[in-house]
């Protein structure tokens, strides 16, 4: 479990460090129209923003 949760954590910090809509388009392939993986990434992305701000 801890390792299955590294990994996510992971992933959601490289997405978060190369987002862009190419990749947004490449996980939708991916993953499809995933709820809650849109939720992370747009809590994510508004970090982002709010951190720059």
């Amino acid at each position: 479990m801890p390792s299955i949760n590294a990994s996510l954590i992971i992933s959601l910090l490289i997405l978060e460090t190369c987002f862009s809509s190419l990749n947004a388009h490449f996980m939708e392939k991916v993953f499809g129209r995933v709820g809650w993986l849109e939720f992370l990434l747009n809590q994510s992305q508004c970090r982002n923003i709010k951190r720059h701000i």
